[in-house]
C-alpha cells in the first residue's frame, strides 16, 4: 500500500533550512550533526510523530544525505511526513545506540567532529553517555544550539502556518469567553476551549488549557478543580493548538459582570505596560529587553502602590467586561473605509486627518511621540466650553488599531 504524503512544506523549504544549517555547522567546526530534539527534527525533515519516548535521531552530515535512525514501527509515519531525508529503521527490542554509532561508522562520519544536543531534554544523560562511548573514536562537541538559531528566523511560510494558528487561538478564547458565566464552573470553560482548538484541527496542545477563576486567577499555572465562577470573578484563559506543531499562544482573562475597582486599575496599568512592549518590539530588539520595558511599569513607585493592593492580581489580562465609569465621555462609531489597511493607517496617525476624526477638536499639535496638544470644543445643549488636552496614543497594534488616551487640562 502506499502510504499518502502528509505535506505542510515544499521541499525547497526543506532545503533552504538544511542548507543555513550546514553552513552554521562550518562555523562552529562540526562536521556531522545528530540531533535528538522531536522540533528540531521536524525542522530539518518534516518527520513527526506522538511517539516522543522511544528512541530517534537525525543524522546531519556535511556533505552526505541526512538520514533518520527511527525504530521500525514508526516506519509509516516516516513515509508519510519526511522530505529529502534517509531512514535506517532498528528493530524491536535491539540496541538503537549501537545501531547509530554502527551507521555513523558505515558511512565514514567517524573522522570528523560530531555534534549532539548535550542541552536537551529528548537526549537523557544515560543516553548521552552511551551514545558519547559508543562513539569513542571521534570527537563529540556540543552542538546544542546550532539548529535553534537557525530556527529562530521564520520563513514566510512558516509565519503563515503561525498566523493560521492564531486564528485557532482566537476562535478558542471567544469559545471559552461564550462559556463563562456565574454558576459555570473552570472545567466547563476548559472543556469548550479544549473542543474548539480539536474543532480546528489541533495536533495537540501546546498546554493542556488553563482556565482559572476567582482567588486562583493570579496564581501560576492552575489547573482547572471545578472551581464554581461567582459574580464579579475574573476569570484567566490561557491555550494554545498546535498547527503542524507551530504553536500561537495566548493569555486572557475575562470578568462576571460587575468588577471591583482595584481590577479596573489594574487593567488599565497592564494595558499602559503592554502598550509600552509592544511599541519597543521591532527588528533586532531582545526579547528581554522587551521584558524590561514591562518591568519598568511594576517597580515605578506609583505601579507598586496599587499593585499593593492586589495580593492575588490576575495575570496578563484584558477586561472582557468593564464597569463603565459615571465620569467618563465616550466618542463611539464604526467606519469602512474603501482603502488599503497600511493607508488608512498612515492616515489616522497623520495629525491634520486625526484632527478632523475627533468631534470639536479644532487643532492638534505633536508634541512628542504618539503624544499631542489638542484645542477642544464640546457643546452640551445650549452650553458650549473650550478646553485643551493632552492625548496619547496607547496599545498601539500597527496596522491595526490604537486607543486614544485623552487628559482634559482645562
Amino acid at each position: 500500500m502506499t502510504i499518502p504524503r502528509e505535506e505542510v512544506f515544499q521541499a525547497d523549504e526543506y532545503t533552504a533550512r538544511l542548507k543555513q544549517v550546514r553552513a552554521s555547522m562550518a562555523t562552529s567546526g562540526i562536521d556531522t550533526l545528530v540531533l535528538h530534539s522531536a522540533s528540531n527534527i521536524l525542522y530539518l525533515s518534516g518527520h513527526h510523530t506522538l511517539n516522543l519516548w522511544d528512541y530517534q535521531c537525525l543524522v546531519v552530515p556535511s556533505e552526505l544525505p541526512p538520514f533518520m535512525i527511527l525504530w521500525q514501527f514508526e516506519r509509516g509515519r516516516f513515509e508519510a511526513t519526511a522530505v529529502a531525508t534517509e531512514v535506517v529503521l532498528y528493530e524491536t527490542g535491539s540496541d538503537p545506540i549501537q545501531k547509530t554509532a554502527q551507521t555513523i561508522k558505515d558511512r565514514g562520519l567517524l573522522s570528523g567532529s560530531i555534534g549532539l544536543e548535550m542541552q536537551t531534554r529528548f537526549l537523557v544523560p544515560k543516553v548521552r553517555d552511551a551514545l558519547v562511548d559508543a562513539l569513542d573514536s571521534a570527537t563529540v562537541v556540543d552542538g546544542s544550539r546550532i539548529v535553534d538559531l537557525v530556527r529562530n528566523i521564520k520563513s514566510k511560510a512558516e509565519l503563515e502556518v503561525m498566523k493560521n494558528a492564531g486564528k485557532i487561538t482566537d476562535s478558542a478564547i471567544l469559545a471559552g469567553f461564550g462559556t463563562i458565566r456565574a454558576g459555570a464552573t473552570d472545567s466547563d470553560v476548559v472543556a469548550e476551549v479544549a473542543a474548539e482548538l480539536i474543532r480546528n484541527h489541533s495536533l495537540g496542545f501546546s498546554v493542556y488549557p488553563i482556565v482559572s477563576a476567582g482567588y486562583r486567577a493570579g496564581m501560576p499555572h492552575n489547573s482547572n478543580c471545578g472551581y464554581v465562577i461567582r459574580e464579579g470573578d475574573p476569570v484567566f484563559i490561557e491555550c494554545s493548538p498546535s498547527l503542524h506543531w507551530y504553536h500561537a499562544p495566548l493569555m486572557r482573562t475575562a470578568a462576571v459582570g460587575e468588577v471591583s475597582q482595584q481590577i479596573e486599575d489594574f487593567a488599565a496599568l497592564e494595558q499602559d505596560m503592554l502598550g509600552s512592549m509592544l511599541d519597543a518590539v521591532r527588528p533586532g530588539v531582545l526579547a528581554s529587553d522587551i521584558a524590561k520595558t514591562g518591568q519598568k511599569f511594576i517597580i515605578a513607585p506609583a505601579a507598586k502602590s496599587r499593585l499593593a493592593r492586589f495580593p492575588l492580581p490576575p495575570r496578563c489580562a484584558t477586561l472582557a467586561a468593564r464597569a463603565r465609569r459615571e465620569d467618563s465621555v465616550e466618542q463611539a462609531g464604526e467606519y469602512r473605509i474603501a482603502a488599503p489597511r497600511e493607508r488608512v493607517w498612515e492616515a489616522l496617525n497623520d495629525p491634520d486627518v486625526l484632527a478632523r476624526c475627533l468631534d470639536g477638536c479644532r487643532s492638534l499639535v505633536p508634541t512628542g511621540e504618539n503624544a499631542f496638544a489638542a484645542e477642544m470644543t464640546a457643546k452640551v445643549g445650549p452650553v458650549k466650553a473650550n478646553f485643551t488636552a493632552a492625548i496619547a496614543l496607547r496599545d498601539v497594534v500597527r496596522p491595526s488599531s490604537y486607543r486614544l488616551a485623552v487628559a482634559v487640562k482645562g
